[in-house]
């Protein structure tokens, strides 16, 4: 018997999710850098900024 799995599109749209927020991140660490930055991929600090900024 065939049977669909209801999970992938939420998958999907976590995953979407997710690297639009990164692709956000990336820009605002990074500027117009053709290349992720040393701030980017070191992300002990870079952690700690992006919570403070959002949850103060």
């Amino acid at each position: 018997m065939f049977s669909i799995d209801s999970w992938p599109p939420f998958a999907e749209r976590a995953v979407s999710v997710l690297l639009k927020g990164a692709a956000s991140t990336l820009q605002k660490v990074c500027g117009t850098a053709q290349s992720v930055c040393p701030e980017y991929y070191n992300s002990t600090g870079m952690v700690r900024k992006l919570v403070l900024e959002r949850f103060g």
